[in-house]
């Protein structure tokens, strides 16, 4: 599966979430870029930069997310992007690119789109810790990857309940499950079997417990 590190955009809570499962469904869909202000810049209500009202400064640093664009303003010889201001929402237009080359706003990555229902946690692995719940819809700012889990080979095992005689295949993990043997060979002198003594090299079959005793 495909993992990356986001925040939400809704309350900024940030883990891993799967981008693609191991069966290959998409379970984030790429959505709109994103820009970060490298420089203070207004965002504007129109898009000529000559006849438009500022709707506040951007500060350096500010994340946007590209609503449309980027396009050329061939006539100004800018660059200019419509976008969403993830401080407060603020929405308007901004020169990301200047007449003179200088550079206000670059790309710095790309939202994914909840598709569906899936955890937000605190580690790469899909078994990491629960933080909460991702809504579809929910737009996620990417902070690492998305790259592959690396995931640990299961080892089944075919076996029967010695309760209840049931079969079946169950995952072998160092800690669900230990070896096991209802056959015990003698080691020692001393071990009685019923009223005699058991022989060293002598096997015995177990029919219940072991029990402290």
């Amino acid at each position: 599966s495909q993992r990356a590190r986001g925040k939400a955009l809704s309350d900024g809570a940030v883990g891993w979430f799967t981008v693609v499962n191991n069966q290959g469904q998409v379970c984030c869909p790429p959505g709109n870029s994103t820009f970060i202000c490298t420089a203070s810049i207004a965002l504007t209500d129109g898009m000529d930069v000559k006849a438009c009202q500022v709707v506040r400064k951007l500060d350096k640093g500010e994340l946007l997310t590209v609503l449309e664009g980027p396009m050329e303003d061939e006539t100004n010889g800018i660059t200019i992007i419509k976008a969403r201001a993830t401080k407060d929402d603020a929405e308007g237009w901004v020169t990301t690119r200047g007449n003179a080359g200088s550079i206000y706003a670059e790309e710095s990555g790309r939202q994914y789109v909840v598709a569906r229902t899936i955890p937000l946690q605190q580690g790469i692995r899909s078994s990491a810790t629960t933080l909460r719940m991702l809504a579809e819809g929910e737009a996620m700012e990417v902070l690492e990857g998305p790259r592959e889990e690396q995931m640990e080979p299961l080892l089944r095992v075919r076996c029967r309940a010695v309760s209840d005689g049931a079969a079946g295949w169950v995952t072998l993990r160092s800690d669900n499950l230990k070896p096991w043997s209802p056959r015990y060979r003698c080691v020692g002198r001393g071990a009685q079997l019923g009223e005699r003594d058991l022989v060293p090299g002598e096997i015995v079959e177990l029919l219940d417990g072991p029990r402290l005793e």
